[in-house]
């Protein structure tokens, strides 16, 4: 059935699918070329001398993974690694400075945990029975039940406080006035061919419901639980808003762009045209989204540029608008890997600034792959292949 649509597009136009193919083909080669890259694996050692002294290295997709705690307990202590692994022994390299007589003496110096190393056999702990795990040692070796449940607090609060605002008499709570207001936006007079006013001029004013006052309400109730003084909390959100301030001068530019192409028509105009594809828009959905995405940083974004475009030129098409608006949505989700603005958050945020690059070229591969499944979902979506997959 595909081969046939194909050609009977082939044939009503042979031009515009002719372009279509050269480019669906360059992104095949590309994905295949990228495919071709080996790997980076986490290798296991099993060489002798590493006992009690030796280094093992261990890199994943993203580089070297230098978190001593999260290789003990997600990496060598998985079922994988259990039945391979005799001991573990984390350790800190470092260079101290010996003053005297107004002369500085660098000298090299290695720190690990008493126990840790005693297990895997270092000599140089062997005698030494005054050495001994501190508090802070076995805190870092076994975390208490506490901490743990500490550490997943800001998940399980943010889990909670979403979960109690989608109740829907909280909901329906929350949608009137004082907490849910709405204007006419002063100075704008559009209207659509009919004489009616454009419904987007009427802004919506949702302050708390909206998902960043409940993120923001989510970070108040972890503070208190904790125990973050409200001095660290500002410093912490005034070095989190200058580490995305591009960002979000990238999305505000970005919606205000979507606002003046809906209003004066640009939008309709494009899904126009792009509807002259056929059936095969439907493919080049999820590549829009994606690509909008990959751009804006935003799939938010994303959805507010393109997704009229996707809209119109699907009711010009004669396919169905709710698939092409969750294509949209769905390739710009696969898009957010790749997304300059995102690398560099996520970078920040684990301590690989400025290993950006490194990052774009591992986890490409796996955005155009998975982009290109999902437009071949799409489009067999947008046949009889899969047309029941889609809500009516």
């Amino acid at each position: 059935m595909i081969l046939r649509l194909a050609l009977r597009s082939l044939s009503t136009r042979p031009l515009r699918t002719a372009v279509l193919a050269v480019g669906f083909g360059l992104g095949i080669g590309v994905m295949v070329e990228l495919l071709g890259v080996g790997e980076v694996i986490l290798e296991q050692a099993h060489a002798p001398v590493l006992q009690g002294g030796g280094d093992l290295v261990a890199t994943g997709a993203s580089g070297q993974v230098d978190n001593a705690r999260f290789l003990l307990s997600s990496v060598l202590g998985s079922i994988r690694f259990q039945s391979r692994t005799r001991a573990i022994s984390p350790s800190k390299r470092a260079t101290l400075f010996l003053l005297a007589h107004g002369e500085a003496t660098a000298i090299a110096v290695r720190g690990g945990v008493p126990s840790r190393e005693r297990a895997i056999g270092d000599p140089e702990v062997a005698g030494q029975a005054s050495w001994a795990d501190t508090p802070a040692d076995a805190a870092w070796t076994n975390p208490p039940p506490g901490d743990v449940l500490r550490a997943y607090a800001p998940y399980l609060v943010i889990i909670i406080t979403f979960a109690i605002a989608q109740i829907p008499a909280v909901k329906d709570a929350l949608a009137e006035k004082p907490w849910t207001t709405t204007f006419q936006w002063p100075g704008l007079d559009v209207t659509t061919p009919d004489g009616e006013a454009l419904s987007s001029l009427t802004y919506n004013v949702n302050w708390l419901p909206a998902a960043g006052t409940l993120l923001l309400i989510s970070g108040l109730i972890t503070m208190v639980i904790l125990r973050v003084t409200p001095s660290r909390s500002l410093r912490v959100f005034a070095a989190s808003v200058d580490q995305l301030k591009w960002a979000i001068l990238t999305v505000a530019s970005v919606l205000a762009l979507a606002y003046v192409m809906n209003q004066s028509g640009q939008t309709i105009t494009l899904g126009l045209w792009a509807a002259g594809a056929g059936g095969f828009f439907a493919f080049l959905s999820s590549l829009i989204g994606w690509l909008g995405v990959a751009v804006t940083g935003s799939d938010t974004s994303s959805n507010a540029l393109f997704g009229a475009l996707q809209v119109t030129a699907a009711k010009d098409a004669g396919i169905d608008p709710t698939l092409l608006a969750a294509g949209n949505s769905s390739g710009g989700v696969l898009g957010k890997m790749i997304s300059p603005q995102n690398l560099a958050i996520g970078a920040a945020a684990v301590g690989m600034a400025g290993q950006e690059g490194d990052l774009f070229r591992k986890v490409l591969k796996w955005s155009v792959l998975l982009v290109l499944i999902m437009c071949v979902l799409v489009y067999l979506q947008s046949t009889a292949v899969l047309d029941w997959m889609v809500v009516k």
